[in-house]
């Protein structure tokens, strides 16, 4: 979806990056957005950890009103299309907290923009919430998984659950292939903590990412 405006842009954001001034009339190329600040997690290094370090962090709170309304994402939608070339919707949260993440994402593609999640993909998902999020819009999905045994995994990522993450990564890659789908582009990120130093191969009850389907 590149444009003449949009190229235009980045030659200009790289000039600007390279020959930094004290204002600038360029738009961002990628716009991150944080739609919202939950999480369903409990990871020990974020900022939603159960262990609080400082009291910056106890007297941190987030809810549900602190999400982004449809309204206002439409808004920013409008102002940054016809310049900047994506966007990224996630921050502090997991966007699949947002309940309406698929029609922004959807927004967002018609608007001509490439569209970036990065999720712990812990969730119950149905098939139907599956291709939903397979023809939403989304160009590049990021999933964590952090561990391929729930004893391992459940250290890292508190409160989560791998058989869902793998049960919903192998039901979008299975329907992408099906569907002879570009996009979106799967990335599996995994950490390797010092739990899993002993679990370099999987064992038979799970699956082996590194022989799943490439989805690039």
């Amino acid at each position: 979806n590149l444009t003449i405006r949009r190229l235009n842009n980045i030659i200009k954001s790289g000039l600007n990056y390279s020959f930094p001034k004290f204002s600038i009339a360029t738009f961002p190329v990628l716009v991150k957005i944080d739609i919202i600040p939950l999480c369903s997690l409990k990871c020990p290094v974020c900022i939603h950890s159960k262990f609080k370090i400082n009291y910056l962090l106890k007297n941190q709170v987030f809810h549900s009103k602190q999400r982004m309304s449809l309204q206002l994402y439409q808004k920013i939608i409008q102002e940054i299309r016809s310049f900047s070339s994506a966007v990224s919707l996630y921050y502090l949260g997991d966007p699949y907290m947002h309940p309406q993440v698929d029609e922004m994402c959807k927004i967002a593609s018609k608007a001509g923009l490439n569209v970036h999640l990065s999720t712990h993909f812990s969730y119950k998902f149905s098939d139907s919430r599956i291709e939903n999020i397979l023809n939403g819009g989304v160009t590049h999905l990021s999933i964590a998984i952090d561990g391929v045994r729930q004893e391992n995994y459940e250290i890292t990522r508190i409160g989560g659950r791998i058989d869902w993450v793998l049960s919903n990564l192998k039901r979008l890659i299975r329907l992408k292939e099906r569907y002879k789908l570009r996009y979106p582009l799967i990335e599996v990120q995994y950490l390797k903590y010092e739990q899993d130093r002993k679990s370099t191969r999987l064992n038979s009850s799970h699956t082996d990412i590194s022989r799943m389907p490439s989805s690039a």
